[in-house]
């Protein structure tokens, strides 16, 4: 008898292509006080359309329950279908220490699926398998705290340590909500190592999925 999936997992979307990929409720799953919840792209499809809320929801609700089988079932879903690369989190973010182990474990029973994660949380990582990235994404305002280092004198631009890697968001434009960043943000994504184009679909290097340095985003 087949078992039905406690979590949905997406096949697909404009920007990923078919990367499968999980996501979770926005804002509730994130760094308190972090100053991207009024421009957060995720929260738009989340308010937006109904089938996405309750698949999130959905999501959230199988790790409340039951974090062992909600991991369990994903990573069985991920070695049925063999994909070359899997996405955590289009929407939310990772909720704990617990979870982070979870998606560790996922990895390491999948050795031949790459896992990248963009997250604003900062741990301590108990393992780091080579096919889970994590992506620290840096956003100006309070929550980066102390464990960032502050550059620029007294602009609130923050970077990780070079070995970690990192993306940046770039305002729209100098009428954004960052704007007085704009010009910043314009010099970083010139000098730095790799500007997203918009998409996986229109990139195909895939360069996030084992990235060494840092990536541009423009907002979105």
């Amino acid at each position: 008898m087949k078992t039905a999936l406690t979590c949905h997992i997406s096949e697909g979307n404009s920007k990923l292509g078919k990367i499968p990929n999980i996501s979770l409720p926005p804002i509730v799953t994130c760094r308190h006080s972090i100053s991207c919840t009024k421009v957060c792209y995720a929260m738009k499809a989340f308010r937006m359309y109904e089938n996405v809320r309750l698949a999130w929801q959905r999501n959230l609700d199988a790790y409340t329950n039951d974090p062992m089988r909600y991991f369990n079932d994903i990573s069985t879903w991920v070695q049925k279908r063999k994909p070359r690369r899997f996405r955590w989190h289009v929407g939310g973010d990772i909720i704990d220490d617990r979870y982070l182990l979870g998606m560790i474990q996922v990895a390491e029973a999948n050795k031949g699926t790459q896992f990248l994660a963009f997250t604003k949380q900062v741990f301590v990582m108990p393992r780091n398998p080579m096919n889970l990235t994590l992506v620290y994404s840096a956003w100006p305002g309070p929550h980066l705290g102390a464990d960032l280092v502050k550059v620029r004198n007294t602009m609130p631009i923050a970077w990780l340590h070079p070995d970690i890697p990192k993306s940046w968001c770039i305002p729209e434009d100098e009428k954004s909500h960052y704007r007085f960043l704009y010009a910043e943000y314009k010099s970083l994504a010139q000098r730095d190592e790799h500007e997203c184009p918009g998409g996986c679909t229109d990139c195909q290097c895939f360069k996030c999925w084992e990235l060494k340095g840092s990536v541009c985003f423009r907002a979105h």
